[in-house]
């Protein structure tokens, strides 16, 4: 499916856009849901990256506009959010 949305630009850019949405809309339930306490939220983040990491080699051919808008996608969510940030900062801190 990528390799027909790489053949024109208008609809690659669709796609990107579709992604970043679903990034950022998946990250902020994981962020927002007060039930996750920090050692679980940090593994959820880390899975949902490995997971949109593996979907970049797998099926996005390591398309670097793909790499930089699920980046981009990923800090939208963490930085909205000082649970976030606490939690990745007291994980990275052990």
């Amino acid at each position: 499916m990528y390799s027909l949305f790489r053949r024109c630009p208008a609809a690659l850019e669709d796609f990107k856009a579709e992604l970043k949405s679903f990034i950022i809309a998946d990250g902020q339930k994981l962020v927002r849901n007060e039930g996750i306490q920090n050692d679980e939220l940090v593994r959820k983040l880390i899975d949902f990256k490995e997971s949109m990491n593996e979907l970049l080699v797998k099926s996005l051919d390591k398309d670097q506009n793909a790499d930089l808008a699920i980046k981009n996608s990923f800090e939208n969510f963490i930085n909205e959010n000082e649970k976030t940030a606490k939690s990745l900062v007291l994980y990275l801190d052990d």
